[in-house]
């Protein structure tokens, strides 16, 4: 096999990688100081050099880099029907072979020795072009006689070595299935003229198979047969650089140029080679994906790292999606159809709190499970004396005792009982009217909240000493805690886990809907209600799973509401253009002593727009509501 047989099979490896490897091994070959023993390769996307396009201090550029380009190169493969899923994971797995030392040089098969030995590498540039449903690298290297060249003088190049390599994504019969496959489309070695001309010519006719020239037409066209009717062939062009009718076989990456940095002038000998008679890719990989934008490649699930950003991906693109849909149709419909209200006596959307639906894949359900599980194993802060997760829970009871004005309180029950009974209810009510009068900085508020102590007798409330309005707020809070924790079974662990679900299920749901592409209703007319079923454990047998619910309806928005799609701002839809707006969420969690697991998920949602306005989502500034 000749050099240029070698070189003409792609050098494609795709080894696993963190997406922290291979921002840091982009970082130091693309980003180096000039000064660093790898010098940085000039890197283009679309003619456009990467400097210019990323933004970021040392450290992140890299990161910046990875994010770049997989999100470019995603978008051309899902122009060319590539499924969003798959899409991503091949992009990553394009650009990671510009972290790939095998990729990056693969040219050098191509390389004539100086036989002075004096010939060192100078420079070298990659360009990539994004072409439809394909990747187009262009790696051109520069070598000269000068050991230590001194930028800014005449540094005389000797040698220019090019590769080019398509990466394609190609169809698997299915759009469930695609593969990925290299070809190596060009190869081209440029000499100057130095002392050893001849000799270097000589050498590399003979490394890269160039055939002597025919000698007569017969052996011409002898040749054109053999190479017809054989294997495919090698195709040469051979010759003065200015003899060459086709600027094609001159491009360059943006970075190196022909009036660049030394580079020879057109007396330089040419020899160019590519594939005769049609194509020959290699295949790198193939890839499977299923209903829930799991991703295979080579029959292996990808890592968790990347099938996370290929979730958050595909859940952006059914965003996307919905969005355009309601800006096209004027209405939306979350399944797409609804039970008709005569139907097994299931009343229309607008008169229920709750979805008549089949659950969200549970494949789903691991970002908000991840949620509750940071919040349970949250540790203080080195000096901080309060627990995280007590303060979490806190927050939460804020919604159930202190609700906003003209916001429904948090409902919250445990065995069918609310703990903010009628009592509680009225001494948090005249409190909060307390807290308004309180003057701000003064710590002495006895004599405003002695007579509302005097007033409301709460059972298993402490008063704490002394009586200031925050000791108050907290001991309401520890008043609730404690009347939740006392329908618990006896297990520390248990209780924690329980504790974690309380505060964590908002968030937890959300996550879950935004992994499903669902929308986000802000500032609406919402009621939430958190009920617990706490089994009673027999004091010799383990306490069983404690049963978390979790339901939130909203039957339209308030001033300054609106419904968003995703993080994209051009997908915000202001109130004042929707004529309905309703969501009905229910989540179910299996809560034991080593884990809150979500068993359900179910989601409902209409949005109507209003015929008499412009049918454009508009940008809003939100209020929390």
């Amino acid at each position: 096999m000749t050099e240029i047989e070698k070189a003409l099979v792609p050098q494609t490896e795709l080894t696993a990688r963190t997406d922290a490897q291979l921002a840091d091994e982009l970082e130091a070959r693309y980003f180096a100081p000039r000064d660093d023993l790898r010098a940085p390769i000039a890197l283009s996307l679309d003619g456009d050099l990467v400097a210019g396009l990323v933004v970021g201090q040392p450290g992140e550029r890299g990161a910046a880099l990875l994010r770049l380009l997989v999100s470019q190169i995603r978008a051309t493969l899902e122009e060319d029907g590539v499924q969003c899923d798959i899409a991503h994971v091949q992009a990553r797995d394009i650009v990671s072979l510009l972290a790939s030392a095998k990729f990056v040089s693969a040219y050098e098969p191509l390389v004539t020795p100086d036989p002075t030995e004096a010939q060192v590498k100078y420079q070298q540039a990659i360009a990539v072009n994004r072409i439809r449903g394909a990747v187009r690298f262009h790696t051109t290297t520069t070598y000269t006689d000068n050991a230590a060249p001194i930028r800014g003088q005449d540094t005389r190049v000797t040698q220019v070595v090019d590769l080019a390599v398509l990466v394609t994504s190609t169809p698997g019969g299915s759009p469930l299935k695609r593969g990925l496959e290299a070809e190596v489309t060009a190869a081209t070695v440029q000499l100057a003229d130095p002392s050893q001309r001849a000799a270097m010519i000589e050498e590399t006719e003979r490394r890269l198979g160039v055939p002597a020239p025919a000698s007569s037409r017969w052996e011409r066209l002898t040749r054109a047969l053999s190479k017809l009717f054989g294997d495919r062939g090698i195709r040469f062009v051979v010759g003065k650089v200015n003899e060459l009718t086709d600027p094609e076989m001159l491009a360059r990456p943006a970075g190196i140029g022909l009036s660049l940095d030394g580079v020879f002038d057109t007396q330089a000998w040419f020899v160019r080679s590519d594939l005769a008679y049609g194509r020959r890719r290699h295949h790198v990989a193939d890839y499977r994906t299923n209903d829930v934008y799991v991703v295979r490649r080579n029959g292996t699930e990808v890592d968790a790292e990347t099938q996370r950003a290929v979730n958050a991906v595909c859940a952006s693109t059914i965003a996307e999606h919905r969005a355009a849909y309601l800006r096209d149709d004027r209405y939306l419909n979350i399944p797409g159809s609804f039970f008709p209200s005569f139907t097994c006596c299931v009343l229309p959307l607008e008169q229920r709190t709750t979805p008549r639906v089949a659950s969200l894949d549970p494949r789903t359900y691991e970002p908000g499970n991840a949620r509750i599980q940071e919040l349970e194993q949250a540790q203080p802060q080195p000096g901080a004396g309060n627990d995280p997760l007590v303060l979490a829970v806190c927050t939460t009871l804020v919604g159930a005792l202190f609700p906003a004005p003209d916001t429904l309180p948090l409902v919250i029950e445990v065995n069918g009982e609310n703990v903010v009974d009628p009592p509680l209810r009225a001494a948090c009510t005249a409190f909060h009217n307390l807290e308004q009068m309180a003057l701000p900085g003064t710590q002495d508020h006895a004599a405003l909240l002695e007579p509302w102590l005097a007033n409301h007798r709460l059972s298993n409330f402490v008063a704490p000493e002394p009586l200031t309005i925050r000791a108050v707020r907290a001991a309401l809070y520890v008043c609730v805690i404690h009347k939740i924790l006392r329908e618990l079974p006896d297990d520390l662990a248990l209780r924690r886990q329980v504790l974690a679900t309380i505060a964590g299920v908002k968030d937890a749901v959300r996550l879950i809907c935004d992994a499903n592409g669902l929308p986000n209703f802000v500032n609406g007319r919402t009621q939430r209600k958190i009920t617990i079923f706490a089994p009673r454990a027999h004091p010799h047998l383990l306490a069983g799973p404690v049963k978390v619910k979790f339901n939130e309806s909203l039957h339209g928005l308030k001033d300054h509401g609106g419904v968003r799609f995703g993080d994209n701002p051009a997908n915000v839809f202001p109130e004042n253009l929707l004529r309905t707006a309703i969501q009905l969420v229910a989540g179910s969690f299996r809560v034991t002593s080593e884990r809150s697991q979500t068993t359900s998920i179910k989601y409902e949602a209409r949005i109507v727009m209003n015929n008499n306005v412009n049918n454009a989502a508009q940008p809003v500034q939100w209020r929390a509501g």
